[in-house]
Order: C-alpha cells, then sequence, then structure tokens
C-alpha cells in the first residue's frame, strides 16, 4: 500500500468474527478473525470487490 490507499474489509454477518487481529507480515498484513474459521471476506480497494486470501497482492488490482 501507498499513501493515500484505503481499503475496507467487509465480512457476511457472522458469529466469531469480532474482534479481528492484524499481523505485519513480510510484505504485508495478515487479519484474522476472532473464532470463525474461514469467514466470507472481502476486501474493498481501489473500487474494486476483491476476495480476500492468501496471499493476496492488492497491487496487481490498482
Amino acid at each position: 500500500m501507498a499513501p493515500g490507499h484505503a481499503i475496507e474489509l467487509l465480512a457476511a454477518p457472522g458469529e466469531g468474527l469480532l474482534p479481528v487481529s492484524i499481523d505485519y507480515v513480510e510484505g504485508g498484513l495478515q487479519i484474522h478473525s476472532h473464532r470463525a474459521f474461514d469467514p466470507d471476506w472481502y476486501v474493498l480497494f481501489a473500487g474494486k470487490l476483491i476476495p480476500a486470501g492468501y496471499p493476496r497482492i492488492l497491487s496487481e488490482h490498482e
């Protein structure tokens, strides 16, 4: 990400999502739900709705 970039994390309502934790890792961020194993998450970035996944490289979506 660069200055001026923003992301929104979107999720379908469900149990065990909040609070989330964010880990800074080499090359980016990892976002984890509280207890949900595989939440249905999306990232809104640069006007595009992108399914969350690992690795998801946002620079490929600019």
